[in-house]
Order: C-alpha cells, then structure tokens, then sequence
C-alpha cells in the first residue's frame, strides 16, 4: 500500500469517526455549539456537542496553494481535522453570564501534492512536510448575550511537529539540486483569538 493510499484511508476513517458520532451524540447530549474564529487559518470553526460541563468538539480546515516559476509548478490540498474538547468551569451561559473554559484539541493535515513534471520523490517529500501534528491547549471564556449566543476570547499555546526524508535529484531553472537528509521541524507559538459560538 503506498503512501497516498494510506493518507486517503485515514481521511476517509476520520470522516466515518465524524459521521458516526453526529449520529449517536442527539440521544447523548443536550444541544448542539457551532463556533467560528475570524481570522484563523488553522481550528477556524467547531461543531461541539453539549453534554454539560465537558463538550466534545469537532472541525475541518482547508488550505491550498498553486505555485507556479518559469517552467516549474506546484499545487497543494490540504485537510486539516482537528478533535478535542471543552470544559466549562462555571454554570450554564444564561444571559449576562461569563463562563471559562479550558480546552484542548489534537490536529492532523493531510496533505495532497503535485509537482508536475517532477519527481514523485519530491511530492512525498513536500507532503510529508505538509501532513503535520498539532497540539493546542487554551484557556478561555465566553459572554453570553444570549441563551443561544455567546461572544468568546481565548489565549493558548499551540505545537505543531513534522518531517520527511528529502532524498530528490531536481532539475530546477536548468540548475541541478541533490538533496539526501532528513528534516524535521517544530513550531511553538502562542495564539488569541475571538470566537462566535452560536448554541442551539
């Protein structure tokens, strides 16, 4: 089984994961949270089931990108599910209230990858760059102007992690390049941010 095989398995298992729970959760919990975040490229929105003090959450981020230099092109898909959960530290969000939480959440990107003409070699190595692990923690609360409706602010720190082997011979603007090592890279960095929670 080669490694696009794989990746597409693994999509297709996280989606059946989320079809599965969207259809067991109603009977377990009380209402349903959607929520946004302008402005993020990465855990843009949520679907969260309430079930109380703790609220499962679930979201899919897309990115994608084409590059294209003299006779060189590249184009990028990726999807990015990110799972996790809510805990609420106060009571219910009743109007006026302001209720903090903790949360957690883990990501993965899978990523999909064309160089045109070039190497397969150099699409594995640009996508396993691009197929990242990530871990955010985050500290938080929301107003609530609404039963229904609550304004949140949150401040957390988020760590992703990847690498790939690049062992490619390219041919770039006439230029020969020989790569052979093993990159990895870890990025940290604290993020706020502002989140639109609609509950329903």
């Amino acid at each position: 089984m080669n490694r696009k095989t794989v990746k597409a398995s693994l999509f297709v298992a996280v989606l059946g994961l989320a079809v599965l729970l969207s259809s067991t959760m109603p009977a377990l919990c009380g209402g349903w949270i959607f929520g946004v975040r302008p402005g993020s490229t990465v855990e843009s929105a949520f679907f969260g089931a309430d079930m109380g003090t703790v609220t499962p959450i679930v979201g899919l981020d897309f990115l994608g990108v084409s590059v294209s230099v003299e006779d060189a092109d590249l184009s990028a898909s990726m999807f990015i599910p990110h799972f996790g959960a809510r805990v609420y530290l106060g009571g219910p969000g009743t109007t006026g209230a302001v209720v903090p939480y903790l949360q957690g959440t883990v990501m993965k990107s899978f990523a999909s990858i064309d160089v045109g003409d070039e190497s397969t070699e150099l699409e594995d190595a640009i996508g396993d760059l691009l197929s990242f692990y990530g871990i955010t923690l985050a500290f938080g609360a929301e107003y609530f102007f609404a039963e229904s409706f609550s304004l949140g602010g949150e401040y957390g720190l988020r760590y992703i992690k990847t690498s790939a082997d690049l062992n490619v011979d390219l041919d770039i603007l006439d230029e020969p390049i020989s790569m052979d090592s093993n990159l990895e890279i870890a990025y940290r960095a604290s993020y706020a941010g502002v989140s639109l929670n609609f509950h329903f």
